[in-house]
């Protein structure tokens, strides 16, 4: 009963907005970039924001703004309090019974290890951060093999500020689960760049049973093979 209470007030007490304008610090050059893509909507949260699709009821991107000093301490419990977006109306939403029995993860964009207080771990676990992830992918591949080393990079190699953005690919006719069709995506990008060194790399991984670590590609291929210029080169 108290955690229950002490979550509802996190919600209740969370930096939320709707519009970009509340966190455009947290991009590159302080501006999100510019998508043509229907149906979106910017949401803000405490350490990250979220470009939503309303179609396949889940990112477009995370982004994050990271550094030395935002991750050395980062070693919070995690909270594993799942939670549809109150943000989003009711038919905007994904929700625990489409994961339910789907026989995929519900799997974090912007990972809950990143997270820097309480209120933003609370906010990583909602679904609007959620996209459906295979175990071997989320569980292995991904979390083993992409998000703690660069985790690891961040708190060791950077000499200012990182931005990361994560995100799905998917086909042109994507597999759905649930009742409100969650898109379930081909592959996963995260796209990390370094502003101190001006460098940057693109994780890409397939969302499969097999899925297997692969070398990072660059952001020009990214680019070509996703169609998404989310840093503005």
């Amino acid at each position: 009963m108290i955690k229950t209470i002490f979550l509802s007030l996190l919600i209740s007490t969370s930096a939320w907005a709707t519009d970009f304008g509340k966190c455009n610090s947290f991009f590159p050059g302080g501006k999100a970039p510019t998508l043509n893509i229907p149906d979106t909507k910017p949401l803000c949260f405490n350490d990250f924001a979220i470009l939503y699709s309303v179609k396949t009821k889940s990112p477009i991107y995370c982004v994050e703004r990271l550094s030395y000093l935002t991750t050395k301490h980062n070693k919070l419990k995690r909270s594993n309090h799942f939670h549809e977006e109150p943000m989003l109306k009711q038919s905007e939403r994904s929700t625990l019974k489409d994961y339910q029995n789907s026989g995929y993860d519900r799997g974090h964009i912007c990972p809950a290890q990143f997270r820097r207080n309480e209120v933003a771990m609370e906010e990583s676990f909602s679904l609007a951060n959620m996209v459906p992830q295979t175990k071997n992918s989320n569980r292995k591949v991904w979390n083993k093999n992409v998000e703690t080393p660069t985790l690891k990079y961040i708190k060791k190699n950077s000499v200012g500020d990182v931005y990361v953005f994560t995100g799905p690919i998917y086909s042109k006719n994507p597999k759905t689960i649930g009742r409100n069709k969650v898109a379930v995506p081909e592959h996963l990008f995260k796209v990390v760049y370094d502003a101190g060194k001006k460098k940057s790399w693109v994780h890409w991984i397939s969302n499969s049973d097999d899925a297997k670590m692969v070398p990072p590609i660059t952001y020009e291929e990214f680019k070509k093979r996703s169609g998404l210029n989310l840093l503005g080169q």
